[in-house]
């Protein structure tokens, strides 16, 4: 269990993609790992305390499901409130790529190389993939990473680009010089195409930032990307894991090798300010369902998506 320090944290109201609102409370995070999650009681029995006198809630990472579909619920004088429910996908490090490799299917290899084919040739016939490691090489890749997020639809809708401040920076390249950053960047032609950004615990490689520009959203850089990322941490040594984290997505499931049911579930104390917070929460996000579920019927779903993050 890895418990965070208390920070701002803002709580979306969104349909879809689009941010319409958001609310800033202060949080403290804590993190399960993957394979030493419990379920909230058991951890409220334990070693998990909240002190409310530091923040306003706790968003504890990575539980195990409840037995029911409940999303808010009482316990210990708290309101738990499941703000998500997901697979924790990750994949398995330790072996060497071509085990990984035979994890997909032939036709799965094959669409993902015929994917690599279609950006070699957009490149004049080859692939112009860069990783970074060293302090001196993260500068290079902020140089050219930042000013590519500020135009993928991560930063314009999700709000989830590649961070820009100074201190983000700094821990960065302190952390570059330790050896605990791994990070990507795809061209096309002589344009930054895609980039991946990804610390390192204890042999665990984080999936923090990945961004890609709309305009080579057709060529699937970000899923080359991956690959070609992936390839080059099996050939690490003392790597154990690539951790998608929190979050569901075709991405995730499609290179993960595990993917557990986990949840995030945010704790207040109860009162109610904090039902009413709840309410309006869950309401938005029953709103954004029911729209994406009548695009859907209406086929127009994708097309929306699409315009949406041009």
């Amino acid at each position: 269990m890895k418990t965070h320090a208390p920070q701002p944290y803002r709580f979306r109201y969104q349909l879809g993609d689009i941010t319409l609102m958001a609310i800033t409370r202060q949080v403290q995070n804590v993190e399960l790992a993957v394979d030493a999650a419990l379920a909230l009681p058991a951890l409220l029995r334990g070693a998990l305390k909240p002190d409310w006198a530091q923040f306003d809630a706790l968003i504890v990472r990575g539980v195990v499901p409840f037995d029911d579909e409940k999303r808010v619920r009482k316990i210990n004088g708290l309101i738990a409130y499941t703000i998500s429910a997901y697979q924790h996908c990750v994949i398995d490090l330790t072996g060497t790529f071509d085990h990984y490799r035979a994890k997909f299917s032939s036709k799965t290899r094959a669409n993902i190389q015929k994917k690599i084919r279609n950006v070699a040739t957009e490149s004049g016939g080859t692939i112009d993939f860069r990783s970074y490691q060293s302090s001196a090489e993260l500068r290079a890749f902020f140089g050219i990473a930042q000013s590519l997020s500020s135009q993928t639809y991560q930063t314009k809708l999700l709000d989830a680009g590649l961070p820009t401040d100074a201190t983000f920076i700094e821990n960065a390249l302190t952390e570059a010089d330790a050896g605990k950053i791994r990070a990507f960047l795809l061209f096309v032609g002589a344009k930054p195409a895609a980039y991946l950004y990804c610390p390192i615990e204890n042999g665990r490689v984080i999936y923090a930032y990945l961004g890609f520009h709309p305009e080579f959203g057709r060529l699937s850089v970000g899923t080359v990307l991956q690959w070609l990322a992936l390839e080059k941490l099996f050939s690490e040594r003392g790597l154990k894991v690539f951790d998608f984290t929190e979050g569901d997505s075709p991405h995730k499931r499609l290179f993960s090798t595990q993917a557990p049911q986990r949840q995030n579930v945010v704790l207040m104390p109860a009162r109610f300010s904090n039902f009413v917070f709840v309410a309006s929460h869950i309401a938005c996000g029953r709103l954004s369902s029911g729209i994406g579920f009548a695009l859907e019927k209406l086929g127009l779903r994708v097309m929306v998506r699409r315009l949406l993050r041009r």
